[in-house]
């Protein structure tokens, strides 16, 4: 199984259950060292011509490293080995980083997070 860090569509089971269907294990955990961004056009909208008219006005979220800011809620779950390529097919445009959490235990453990490009943003 690959644990995998969902935090913005992915904090929805039934998001994630769309790519993922054999999930296990979905629970909220704490995520520390990252942000929140806007920072991403969805090449899927571009390709399938959904863009909102006002192009400036659409993002999609990702994380992107930062150590001055407080720990951010994100999901957690378990997919299968075969699973894997339909997850990367839907997060293609993502680093996806193997990153820790701290789970409802206080214990760590280690995910996969979909990490946007961050050189601008710094």
């Amino acid at each position: 199984m690959i644990d995998i860090i969902g935090l913005g569509s992915l904090l929805s089971e039934e998001s994630s259950k769309r790519t993922c269907p054999s999930i296990e294990n979905f629970r909220l955990v704490k995520l520390s060292g990252y942000r929140r961004v806007f920072n991403k056009t969805d090449s899927d909208f571009v390709k399938h011509n959904k863009m909102p008219v006002d192009h400036k006005c659409y993002a999609c979220l990702s994380a992107i490293p930062s150590n001055d800011t407080p720990d951010m809620i994100v999901s957690t779950f378990k997919i299968p080995e075969s699973e894997w390529i339909p997850f990367l097919k839907r997060e293609f445009e993502y680093k996806l980083m193997n990153v820790p959490f701290i789970d409802n235990n206080g214990d760590q453990k280690q995910g996969i997070l979909c990490v946007g490009d961050y050189n601008n943003d710094r």
